[in-house]
């Protein structure tokens, strides 16, 4: 099929422009089941099955006009007859040391300026640094404008909970800048989320790389091995982001994962100071979990309180849990009494 798009647009040269987007729709219905009794009427309808298909397809034109003068026409008259000459010379060392270097290298083109044009093959123009380019007023196609876009519906799409629509929108915008962290890291809380902790892991572990002292993105790895069941590991990311980061929740983080490998005194250590602030419920909770494991009944109890006043969700099994391991000590010290 054939679909045209007709505008008028004033650009610069060498400027990007979005002509706008072709939307087609294709609808098809076929027909199958088991032969001659499909074709009975009536009771044709119960051997045969209805298919019904429908495409749509949304083709977008994207133009970046060229001027082309004098001085480009020459440029391609030039390295047409050094094409010429090499092919006639037949096969040898390139006399004029050319190996390694792209046709632009040597003749000088530059999308950005005028063209420029060698008196011969074998002289190479002098280099010049890229110019600046002109701002950009949102007028331009740019593939960081495009991954913007699309991290930014991601965004939007966390907030509603289209967790999978969300994903598609990151990995498109990664396709476009696969160096963006904040995209690397949701995406691997997303993968994370829905269970596919590999590709989870080398997304976060490419944030990472990126750079090491990123402390969502240490959080989040942490976070991925608690979840798989790897203490040692989480307590290894947790240490790094808490030694950047030295906040609340980072103290939080680390001593979640020393109280996975049943650390107490550690994690009363780390917490105790960060108790004396306002802090998450997680903090209190993990803090009354610890005194429980050194045998302190009463702290547990005080700081389980701290918890329910910070706002945790006390229909959560692990504070329902909780709250029984508290009774029970409790009770145990009423008895020694």
């Amino acid at each position: 099929s054939r679909r045209e798009a007709t505008t008028t647009v004033r650009v610069a040269d060498g400027q990007a422009i979005a002509l706008g987007g072709l939307r087609s729709t294709r609808k098809s219905e076929s027909r199958a089941g088991l032969p001659f009794l499909m074709d009975v009427p009536w009771l044709g309808q119960l051997f045969s099955s209805t298919i019904q298909e429908r495409d749509e397809v949304e083709l977008m034109i994207v133009l970046v006009p060229r001027v082309l003068d004098d001085t480009w026409i020459d440029e391609e008259i030039a390295r047409g007859s050094h094409r010429l000459i090499r092919l006639r010379r037949g096969f040898g060392w390139n006399p004029i040391h050319l190996e390694g270097l792209r046709p632009e290298d040597w003749s000088g083109g530059s999308l950005q300026g005028a063209a420029q044009s060698a008196a011969d093959a074998g002289v190479r123009l002098p280099e010049y640094g890229p110019q600046a380019l002109p701002a950009d007023k949102g007028m331009t196609v740019t593939r960081k404008g495009l991954a913007d876009h699309l991290i930014r519906g991601a965004r939007e799409l966390i907030d509603v909970g289209d967790y999978r629509e969300a994903l598609e929108q990151l990995e498109r915008a990664l396709q476009l800048e696969p160096t963006r962290r904040d995209a690397l890291v949701a995406a691997g809380v997303l993968y994370d989320r829905r269970g596919l902790r590999d590709r989870a892991r080398q997304l976060l572990d490419r944030a990472i790389g990126l750079d090491a002292q990123d402390v969502v993105a240490l959080t989040a790895r942490g976070t991925l091995e608690i979840g798989s069941g790897s203490a040692y590991a989480a307590r290894r990311y947790f240490e790094r982001a808490h030694a950047l980061g030295k906040t609340v929740m980072t103290a939080a983080n680390l001593g979640a994962a020393l109280l996975a490998l049943g650390e107490a005194e550690q994690v009363r250590a780390l917490l105790r100071p960060f108790a004396k602030q306002p802090a998450p419920p997680e903090l209190f909770a993990n803090l009354c979990f610890a005194e429980l494991m050194a045998g302190n009944g009463v702290q547990a109890r005080k700081d389980l309180n701290e918890a329910y006043a910070a706002g945790v969700d006390a229909r959560n099994p692990r504070i329902v849990a909780l709250e029984g391991l508290v009774e029970e000590a409790e009770t145990a010290d009423d008895g020694d009494k």
